[in-house]
C-alpha cells in the first residue's frame, strides 16, 4: 500500500527544480541554489524545469496540464489547499491573534481607525471582529463564517508570520 503525504507549498517551492537561463548556457537546481545567479548580468530568466523530483511529479503533472497562466502558489492554493484539508484550530488562533492587535476603540466600533499595520484592515474590520466575538462566545464558527474568514485571512499572511516569529 502506497502512502501519500500531503505536500506543503513550502516543500514544493523549496524542492522544485528551476532552470537559470544564462547567456550562452543554462544551469539547474533548487531556487536557493539558483538565487545567487539571479543578479548576474548573464542571467536572462528563470523557469521551472520540465522534469521535477519524483515526489513532486504528481503535483507538476497536474500543474503543467492546467490550462492558462497561473503561478505555482496560486495553483496550489486553488487545487490543494481545500477547506477539508484545513485546521479550524489554526484558523481560530490566527483570527484571535489579529483581533488582539485591534485597538480598544476599533474593537468597540468594529472598524480600523488607526493606520498601524496591525489587526484587520478597514474593509474586513467589521465582519472579522464580529466573527471573532462570535467565536469567543460560542467556541466555533459556522461553515459559512469559516469559508469567508479563510478567504480573507490570506491577505494577513505577512502580519501573522511576523506575529508567529515575535
Amino acid at each position: 500500500m502506497e502512502v501519500h503525504t500531503m505536500l506543503t507549498l513550502e516543500q514544493i517551492m523549496n524542492e522544485s527544480i528551476w532552470v537559470a537561463k544564462m547567456n550562452g548556457y543554462r544551469m539547474s537546481g533548487t531556487y536557493e541554489e539558483m538565487k545567487p545567479y539571479a543578479d548576474s548580468e548573464d542571467c536572462r530568466d528563470f523557469d521551472l524545469c520540465a522534469e521535477q523530483p519524483e515526489h513532486l511529479k504528481d503535483f507538476y503533472d497536474k500543474y503543467f496540464a492546467h490550462h492558462g497562466f497561473i503561478t505555482v502558489q496560486d495553483f496550489y492554493n486553488q487545487h490543494y489547499n481545500k477547506p477539508e484539508k484545513t485546521n479550524d484550530k489554526v484558523l481560530y488562533g490566527a483570527l484571535r491573534q489579529l483581533y488582539a492587535c485591534q485597538t480598544a476603540d476599533e474593537i468597540a466600533e468594529g472598524t480600523a481607525n488607526h493606520r498601524n499595520g496591525a489587526g484587520f484592515n478597514g474593509v474586513d474590520a467589521g465582519i472579522m471582529t464580529s466573527f471573532c466575538e462570535f467565536l469567543n462566545r460560542t467556541g466555533f464558527l459556522t461553515v459559512k463564517q469559516k469559508a469567508i474568514a479563510r478567504k480573507k485571512m490570506v491577505k494577513y499572511t505577512r502580519q501573522l508570520t511576523i506575529l508567529a516569529n515575535a
